[in-house]
């Protein structure tokens, strides 16, 4: 478990214990399902862990997850890059069949470097990721857990959630 004053942040030591993890993040998940008033923590949590991570300096997502785009997305992505919604579409979108449109390729089109270099325009799914300060967290658990071995700040929420709530998983016994 990740101890309250420590920030993970190492990105192959995230993805690893995610791995490492996986069965017990989706049984912590399903307890989470039962809990009250979840939100209030989760958000106290992300306020303290957001605090001691610098999203600009992992970009991870970018270079992991293919962002969803919508109309006004790409509007307004088109019309920063003086092409038409239609060219854009051709060069830049795919159908994600889940997700419906998304960024076509991995990394982003628009990382370079470390730095996106659509930022005033990046679709809506971007900045607002990764969703933790949104309400009804219990009904976007399954994109946590996705997202849990991408995203730093993801990671530690969940960890530090494990340990507030004094949640151990249960050891299977043979």
């Amino acid at each position: 478990m990740t101890c309250k004053g420590y920030i993970e942040t190492d990105l192959e030591r995230i993805r690893q214990l995610a791995e490492e993890r996986d069965d017990e993040n989706w049984k912590f998940r399903t307890f989470l399902k039962q809990q009250d008033d979840i939100d209030v923590r989760v958000h106290r949590i992300l306020e303290e862990v957001e605090a001691q991570i610098d999203c600009a300096a992992c970009m991870n997502c970018c270079k992991e997850l293919m962002p969803s785009v919508d109309e006004a997305d790409i509007e307004r992505l088109s019309g920063a890059m003086a092409m038409s919604p239609e060219d854009f579409r051709q060069q830049y979108v795919e159908d994600g069949k889940i997700n419906g449109l998304v960024l076509r390729g991995l990394p982003c089109p628009f990382l370079e470097g470390d730095r996106c270099s659509v930022e005033a325009e990046q679709p809506e799914c971007c900045r607002e990721f990764p969703y933790l300060h949104k309400d009804g967290f219990v009904f976007r658990l399954m994109g946590v857990c996705s997202n849990y071995g991408v995203c730093p700040i993801v990671f530690n929420v969940y960890e530090r959630l494990k340990h507030e709530l004094g949640w151990r998983p249960r050891r299977t016994r043979r």
